[in-house]
């Protein structure tokens, strides 16, 4: 997943989620037990260089590539890199790191 050339800007992280609907090997449907829950999880593929301050400074984001994360519902945006499906979720809506 590293090989993605996308940079996401300032407080942006680009990640990958965690399917809701599954099949199992014997091929029945599990229907997404996220719908509901008020919170979304995914693993941090790349972040962006910082949250910009008042000042024009930047502050590091405190999540890095690798890191699970639980995240607000219905705050990512859907973007497609190289026919992968990926998100990108500002820093201030990710709640956690697993």
């Amino acid at each position: 997943m590293s090989d993605v050339k996308f940079v996401p800007l300032y407080d942006n992280v680009l990640i990958t989620k965690e399917d809701g609907e599954k099949i199992s090997k014997g091929g029945i449907f599990i229907p997404d037990d996220t719908v509901s829950k008020s919170y979304s999880e995914g693993t941090v593929v790349k972040v962006g260089n910082g949250f910009k301050l008042s000042d024009g400074g930047l502050r590091e984001l405190k999540v890095k590539p690798g890191d699970e994360i639980i995240f607000r519902k219905l705050t990512e945006i859907s973007i497609e890199l190289n026919g992968v499906e990926y998100f990108v979720v500002s820093e201030q809506n990710i709640i956690g790191v697993k």
